[in-house]
């Protein structure tokens, strides 16, 4: 009997790389749940790796064009990888319940947006300034655990940055629902115009 080749031989290269994205979450997250200067550093390489996936990816698909999984693979894998290591450092009260609160509703609002909409949704200038505020976030949390001062100095910019994140996440669902009310026009406008006619 003939062997079926792997599946990941038929992915374009983009899904291959979210797929590796996303196999990178559990051994970050066992690199943030057990807190060493040793475990930081192979946190820090590992989501190094990962952010280096999702532009490889991104840049791939632009080239050979995304696919239906991708599509929904790609901010999916970013959503889990971010709020999942954010949840282990609320829990570890190093970074503050508010904030992380406001990203996740946003990010779980996103979803049902992208399904409301007619049209693709493009990055916008504030969802583009969170993922940046929340990959900095993250480097942050990790020096965390590096050695006391690094703690120090981490701790003094965690909780602004994690305000402006939730900031930018919140201006970024505003714009996008923006974008969709003009795309499927308000309701009361189609019955004034109905109205109208004689």
């Amino acid at each position: 009997m003939r062997r079926r080749a792997p599946l990941w031989l038929f992915m374009r290269r983009a899904d291959v790389l979210t797929l590796i994205r996303g196999l990178l979450v559990i051994p970050i997250l066992l690199a943030f749940l057990f807190p060493s200067p040793w475990a930081a550093v192979a946190g820090i390489v590992l989501f190094t790796l990962g952010v280096l996936t999702d532009y490889l990816d991104g840049f791939f698909a632009r080239k050979d064009g995304p696919t239906k999984e991708g599509k929904i693979l790609d901010p999916l894998v970013d959503k889990i990888l971010i709020l999942s290591i954010l949840v282990v450092y609320v829990y570890r009260h190093v970074f503050p319940l508010t904030p992380f609160l406001i990203i996740l509703i946003r990010d779980l609002s996103m979803n049902g947006l992208r399904t409301l909409s007619k049209k693709p949704l493009a990055a916008n200038l504030g969802g583009k300034a969170k993922t940046v505020i929340e990959m900095v976030l993250v480097y942050a949390l990790f020096a965390t655990d590096l050695s006391f001062r690094w703690r120090h100095l981490s701790l003094l910019i965690v909780s602004p940055l994690a305000w402006l994140a939730a900031a930018a996440a919140v201006l970024s669902f505003a714009h996008y629902l923006t974008i969709i009310v003009r795309n499927q026009g308000l309701p009361l406008r189609g019955v004034r115009r109905r109205r109208a006619r004689p």
